[in-house]
């Protein structure tokens, strides 16, 4: 399997008093008093964040760490897994590790830091179903600690791998006690028998299902119940060998066995760690920040849905998947409905296999559960990285996104985009890019990005590999709107990465203000008879928004576009658009596509209609909401054009007035079908589509206008196609 899903949590908590939804101590700090930037006099005990990534591959052969095989940026050292907080360490917090492995080979594991900290061993499993368990702490970890690498003396399999990050323990001696156990085929499980010395203590239980492959039940981890302590679950992984994670506080100094319940038995094992607790150690967080990622994975050969467990306690989930051949059509949680996908895939070579996509949930519920189903559609693998923000804002933080070029490159250095506009003054910016050979050693710009794949030594970089191979997944804490530069270098110095999709993604925080214009939705509709089409927008429209609407059809005499609205076909004031007439083309055969816009419609609406002067035959609308926008600029069209050398349709080109932060769109429509949006090299990456039906296509493009034209190119799968395209600038 080429690609393993990684899902990630980022919680956001958020207001004069931050509260963490359905914490074990219903957690309560004062805003701003602590955090990533600073300390504060009173520390909170908790669970700061965290990462789970399951090494093994439902249905697959497991293998070992093994010899360093590339020298290229971020690979890792022979025998070693090296995995990735979600964000750097916070002032004085402690480390946890847990690791489970193969007992065949007898090895020696030991655990270090991107800081040169060595984490200690604090209690070690018996062998169960050969396999073991092992959990290491470093108490006071290093501010800015990312990077954990776990070594192995001889060559072994990793089959899961925790980290966490705790505040409010003690930089020295942070750990009371621990207990492991191993137990025969159950449903209960327990994490051993322990007695903290000290009322308050912070336990830690992780289980191992052992002896089962891949559990197929979801939820398939549920917290258990013990007196004094109510537990909460933040990981969960469904792989081979797959284990969870729960944390609680324990109010009582007696004797307590940690419970957790399997869906489906197993043998198990067990391990829990009991911490001893200050309130003047280490730091809490504040503001907006990730609180957990964890992963999951398709088999080799995806069926039409797939489980993970994802429990949650943020109000911003977010969706990431790097797949093969697949599509994510949908997802649903036991907690949250009302998925918002806010653009198309990121797919510029459709036979390349390489797609990269996002969904996300504003105003989350807290999901204790966590039972997650993504609807797939195609076939071949999926790897899905999802976030879970505490402090995000809570109803429209959603800034921009942009897809990348798709470019061959001869170096390991790969450029997703060197001027990614975030939108926003603060927040979080999120990438991903799924790649069709090779695999992501490091992030190398903006400076601060945090790496998030997971790599080890001996791995292959084309596959079968895992857990991330032919992946890249970076997180980057904004704050300012200035452009970003986005790069990531490979493992493998001998091997370009082929085509890639990849896309770049910005949410804001609470207090974030907004500058350049920033796509906040784009969805689209298509229609194969009739003569209108209805976008239902993902959201209502915010105020002070631009409406722009990209229209296509076609029908054998010909047809144009009558009026578009927000109020059906009616076009009261407020909710009527005006044509950009220059940006009108046509295609001989009955293909028109044309470009509309509304400056000042009414908020609130929450659909987009188009009317066409006729019946059509096949109809097609995407339709942008965009922020920091007031004036209609420029527009060209052609019609009746030819495809250049390499199959490659350039549009009309547009010289957007100087002095302004430019946003140019454009649509293409095609006599034959468009297999690549843009084109290799095309700068035209803001939230592109191709439609199902016709292959026609949009693309778009944020700039800083300087005196120069732009024009957007696309694929053709004929030689030379004959096309028609519309572009207008706005600003």
């Amino acid at each position: 399997m080429r690609r393993n899903l990684a899902v990630a949590y980022l919680a956001l908590l958020f207001s004069l008093a931050i509260q963490v939804p359905g914490s074990p101590l219903g957690l309560q700090f004062p805003m701003g008093s602590v955090g990533p930037f600073g300390g504060g006099a009173s520390v909170t005990p908790m669970f700061v964040t965290g990462a789970l990534t399951g090494t093994t591959v439902n249905g697959a052969t497991n293998t070992a760490l093994g010899t360093q095989t590339f020298t290229g940026g971020g690979a890792c050292a022979t025998n070693t897994y090296c995995l990735w907080i979600p964000y750097g360490n916070l002032a004085g917090n402690a480390i946890q590790v847990t690791v489970f492995y193969a007992s065949s080979p007898a090895t020696t594991i030991s655990v270090t830091t991107d800081k040169a900290q060595s984490l200690t061993s604090v209690v070690t499993s018996a062998a169960q179903s050969s396999k073991i368990g092992q959990v290491f702490v470093l108490c006071g970890a290093t501010t800015g600690t990312q990077e954990l690498k776990i070594a192995a003396s001889t060559g072994v399999i990793v089959y899961d791998a925790f980290v966490s990050e705790w505040a409010g323990v003690p930089t020295s001696g942070c750990v009371d006690t621990s207990a492991s156990t191993i137990g025969a085929s159950a449903t209960a499980a327990t994490g051993g028998t322990l007695t903290p010395t000290n009322t308050n203590e912070i336990l830690s239980t992780y289980v191992l299902r052992a002896g089962t492959p891949a559990c197929t039940s979801n939820p398939c981890f549920t917290v258990g119940t013990n007196t004094g302590i109510t537990w909460a679950l933040r990981g969960a992984d469904y792989s081979d060998g797959g284990g969870a994670f729960q944390w609680g506080t324990d109010s009582q100094n007696v004797s307590i066995t940690p419970a957790m319940t399997l869906a489906t038995a197993s043998t198990y094992i067990g391990l829990t760690v009991a911490f001893n607790t200050s309130t003047s150690a280490g730091t809490d967080p504040t503001g907006m920040y990730p609180a957990y990622a964890m992963s999951c994975d398709t088999p080799a050969t995806a069926g039409a849905t797939q489980n993970c467990q994802f429990p949650s306690i943020g109000n911003l989930l977010v969706a990431q998947q790097n797949c093969g051949g697949l599509d994510v059509t949908g997802i649903t949680d036991s907690g949250n409905t009302g998925w918002i996908q806010p653009g198309w895939r990121s797919d510029q070579l459709v036979a390349s296999s390489t797609i990269s996509s996002l969904w996300y949930r504003a105003g989350a519920a807290a999901d204790g559960s966590g039972a997650v189903q993504f609807a797939l559609t195609g076939t071949d693998d999926c790897t899905f990285k999802m976030y879970d923000f505490v402090g995000a804002d809570n109803t429209r933080p959603f800034a921009n996104r942009l897809e990348g070029p798709n470019t061959n490159n001869t170096n390991q250095t790969v450029v997703i985009n060197s001027t990614f506009y975030p939108g926003a003054s603060s927040g979080w910016v999120l990438s991903a890019s799924s790649q069709h050979t090779n695999t992501a050693g490091a992030v190398t710009s903006p400076t601060g990005a945090l790496f998030q794949s997971t790599t080890w030594g001996g791995q292959n970089s084309d596959g079968p590999s895992k857990p991330n191979q032919n992946n890249f997944w970076g997180l980057y804490q904004s704050s300012s709107t200035s452009t970003q530069n986005w790069t990531y270098t490979n493992i493998n110095t001998a091997e370009n990465e082929g085509e890639y999709g990849a896309e770049i993604a910005s949410f804001a925080a609470p207090s974030a203000t907004f500058a350049n214009p920033s796509i906040i939705q784009s969805p689209y509709h298509e229609v194969t008879s009739g003569s209108t089409d209805t976008v239902t927008l993902n959201t209502s429209t915010l105020s002070g928004t631009v409406l722009i609407a990209l229209v296509g059809s076609f029908n054998a005499t010909g047809r144009t576009v009558s009026k578009v609205c927000t109020d059906g076909t009616t076009c009261a004031a407020g909710h009527s658009f005006t044509r950009a007439t220059s940006a009108t083309a046509s295609l001989s055969g009955g293909n028109e596509v044309e470009i509309w816009y509304c400056l000042s419609c009414t908020s609130g609406v929450s659909s987009v209609e188009a009317t066409y002067s006729g019946t059509i035959t096949n109809g097609e609308m995407k339709v942008l909401e965009v922020r920091n926008l007031t004036t209609f600029d420029v527009a060209n069209h052609v019609n009746n054009a030819t495809g250049s050398a390499g199959a490659t349709d350039t549009g009309a080109s547009v010289t957007p007035t100087s002095g302004h932060v430019a946003l140019i769109v454009s649509i293409t429509a095609v006599a034959s079908a468009t297999i690549g949006s843009p084109d290799v090299g095309n700068a035209f990456g803001y939230d592109n589509v191709i439609f199902n039906n016709t292959k026609d296509t949009t693309g778009a493009l944020i700039v800083s206008a300087s005196g120069s034209s732009y024009a957007f190119a696309s694929t053709d799968q004929g030689a030379s196609g004959s096309f028609c395209n519309g572009t207008a600038s706005f600003f």
